[in-house]
């Protein structure tokens, strides 16, 4: 993964949270002088959504408990 997606990540770490952002959104809050081509990132998750939803039928990944 390269930069730009690790960036994606840190704002936006589900599927779920990308989706409901959009993609008009995260283009917008992806750092022009960061993210070589902000829109095609933000298109390539927000379709990323769409596949895992269709392939898994899951949206934030597995449920693990939560440590506290």
């Amino acid at each position: 993964m390269g930069t730009s997606g690790a960036l994606l990540l840190t704002g936006y770490p589900t599927p779920a949270s990308i989706h409901r952002t959009g993609v008009r959104r995260l283009t917008t809050w992806l750092p022009k002088p960061e993210v070589r081509s902000p829109e095609s990132l933000a298109a390539r998750s927000a379709a990323t959504f769409t596949v895992l939803r269709a392939t898994t039928g899951a949206c934030n990944g597995p449920s693990a408990p939560r440590p506290w």
